[in-house]
Order: C-alpha cells, then structure tokens, then sequence
C-alpha cells in the first residue's frame, strides 16, 4: 500500500475539553491528517458549548461524554465525579471499541483522560498534545499512558513524570491552515473595515473576556479617564482606529452605541472565520492561553497580553512572560489593567511602526506554523509501525 493509501485507511479519535484552547489544536491536526487522505476523524468532548457548532462547521463528526471537571471548593460536583468517570470510561471503552481507531490524541482538559486511558488498555497508540507552558493535571496523569507527547515550549517535559520524558518533544501549538491562507485587503473589505487604517483586534478567547471587554468599553466611553496632559491628543485616540471585539455570548455591552466614537468597529460574539481578524489587526489585545499564542506568533503579531489571573498554575503568565522575554508582546497584569493604561499602550504601539515590526518579527520567529503538520506525520507513522492492528473480522 502507499503511503497515502496506508495514511487513508487510518482511522483516528481526538478527545479534549471543549474550550478553544484544547479544541483548535485538535482540529488543526484533524485538517493536516485531512489533507493526507484521512477521512475517519472523531472528535470526543464533554459539555454542551460552542464546541459543538464548530466542529460542525469544521465538518468533523463528536461524541460527548459526560466527565466535567470541578472547582477547588467542595460542591455537589465532587459527589457526582466518580460516577461521571465511571460512565465516561464505559462510555469511552464502547466508542473505540466500535470506531476502532488507529491512534488517539488527547489535546487536553479533563474529557481526554478516560479516553486516553481506555485506548491504552485496548493497545490502541496514545499521542498527547500539550499548550502551555506548566502542562495541566491531564497530560501529567495521561503522560505515563502516551507513545508521544508533543510540547509547545521548551523545558515544559521537566514536568512531566519521570518515565514519560523521554517520549516527550518539542513541536509547538498546531493551528489551522485557514488562519495562514487569510488575505489582509480581502479579510478587511470582508469585515467592513476601511483598507487603510489600523485595527486593533480584541480577542477575549472563544468565551470573551470579561475584563478585556470592560477596559475596552470603558477607554470608548465619553467618562473615561482623561488623556495624560503630556498627551492631549490621546482624547481622541480611537477616532484614528478600527476595533475587532470578539465579546463572547455573555457580553452585555451595547457596542452599537460606543461604534461612533471609532473609526470603525465590528463586534460579535465571536469570529467563526478568525483568519480574517488576524489578517486584518495591527495590533492584537488577548489573553495568554496558548492557542491564541500559537496562533498570533504563527502571524507574526505584536501584541498586548493580559493573562487570565486565575488560570490553574498560574499558566497563563509563564506563557505570556515566554512570548515577552523574546521582545514580541508587551504585558499587561490585569489589576493593572485600566482605560488609561490600554489606551495609552495600543496608542504608542500604533503610533511606533519601528517598534511595532520589531515585535511583528519577533513574534514570527516564535511561531511554529509547521506543528500541525509535523503531528500529523507522527500519527501516521504510530499507524503504521506502532499502531493499534485490528483484524478483519475485528473491522466487520
């Protein structure tokens, strides 16, 4: 068989949690495995979500199981968990038993772990993805039970168990090849943008932002802190610029009213087509989840991170201090952050286009557009020479 042909026949489940930072992983290596002739791709998650309507959209068949995580305060949550997971794993054990894949990735979050473990124990090859920097309870735990686990960052293995390190690389985040085909003009006239003025695209993540959206609606306002006196033209900043706000579906700002005091601005709960918002910002305003870090190093933007204070293990600050350290990003602690102090940054950054493409340059030397790809060929090559046989009565 050739190698496409062998590529074709494989058959393969990704499992993770439903938010987009495990989710487009998973579906930017369903893509790449895609375009190798693949056709047989699962995608099991937990929850109800977004997660389902992309992935929909994406043309990829799910599965839900019903595992959710819980919090650190003792709940009603922690009673239910053992009988979730019980379910998962039964659940989990009959959806490979029937599918019948060749191989698993586990991108992450709590749903992967009974499927990663039922894989294991019916011999079919585990590859792990990992996005941040700390790698969560998850990976650490599925680690010990993966073929491969492919990393974002350098140094990240070191905490991982002992016997799993080994196994361990560094590839980087994958992201979808549809955010690398996007057309700057063509991406701007899609949007409703003007063709020659800055964009400043605020990304809060698929579920928004709460204190990005806040500080941006605030430093809009009419009663927003005034200008520094060294800086009175700044009372009148956003005239000069254009706004992208993925706001999230809880949003409840009225951004129809705060419009005119932009040039332009675009807000929806959320970009399907988010190639587009990249192709056109200048400048991009975001959390430090790994993902969108992938994917604006990917772009080669320069960017202002505010990471999310609560993230587990601090995460979301090792992150963005990666992307900052090499001179791509410029961070904003969130109880630091204030209309004054968003204002003032994207106002010097825009009008600093030397700083600007220094940034731009940096960031593109950090990203890894290739991962995706390169993860890919591995879950071929587990397939063939590692791989999970099923016989053909099994297959019947």
């Amino acid at each position: 068989m050739s190698a496409s042909g062998a590529a074709g026949a494989m058959k393969v489940v990704i499992a993770g949690g439903g938010t987009g930072g495990h989710l487009f992983p998973g579906i930017a290596v369903g893509e790449a495995l895609r375009a190798r002739g693949v056709t047989e791709i699962l995608f099991v998650s937990a929850g109800r979500g977004a997660w389902r309507e992309v992935l929909d959209r994406a043309g990829f068949p799910w599965r839900s199981l019903p595992v959710r995580g819980f919090g650190r305060r003792l709940g009603l949550a922690h009673l239910a968990f053992p009988f979730r997971l019980a379910a998962s794993l039964l659940l989990a054990a009959a959806l490979i038993a029937s599918f019948r894949p060749h191989a698993v990735v586990g991108t992450g979050g709590y749903v992967a772990g009974p499927v990663v473990v039922v894989a294991w124990l019916l011999g079919v090859p585990v590859l792990l993805l990992e996005q941040n920097a700390v790698p969560g309870v998850t990976t650490r735990i599925a680690a010990r039970f993966a073929r491969e686990i492919h990393l974002t960052y350098e140094g990240s293995e070191a905490s991982l168990p002992r016997g799993a390190r080994s196994r361990a690389r560094v590839t980087g985040n994958p992201i979808r090849a549809s955010l690398l085909a996007a057309d700057r003009a063509a991406a701007r006239a899609r949007l409703g943008l003007l063709p020659d003025m800055q964009v400043l695209f605020v990304l809060g993540g698929s579920q928004g932002a709460v204190a990005l959206n806040a500080a941006l609606r605030d430093a809009l306002a009419a009663d927003a802190a005034p200008a520094a006196p060294a800086a009175p033209s700044d009372a009148d900043w956003a005239r000069g610029l254009q706004f992208l706000v993925q706001t999230g579906d809880r949003d409840a700002t009225d951004w129809a009213a705060l419009a005119p005091r932009a040039a332009r601005l675009v807000a929806r709960p959320f970009f399907h087509e988010i190639g587009d918002a990249y192709a056109a910002a200048d400048l991009v305003l975001c959390r430090a989840g790994a993902t969108t870090l992938a994917e604006i190093t990917a772009l080669g933007k320069a960017a202002i991170l505010v990471p999310y204070p609560f993230a587990a293990a601090d995460h979301q600050a090792r992150n963005a201090e990666w992307v900052a350290r090499a001179g791509a990003a410029v961070v904003i602690p969130e109880r630091d952050l204030s209309p004054r102090r968003l204002r003032g940054d994207a106002t010097t950054l825009m009008r600093d286009d030397g700083r600007r493409r220094a940034m731009e340059a940096a960031s593109r030397a950090l990203g890894k557009p290739e991962a995706a790809d390169q993860v890919a060929e591995a879950l071929v090559g587990l397939s063939r020479g590692r791989g999970r046989s099923w016989s053909v009565s099994q297959r019947s």
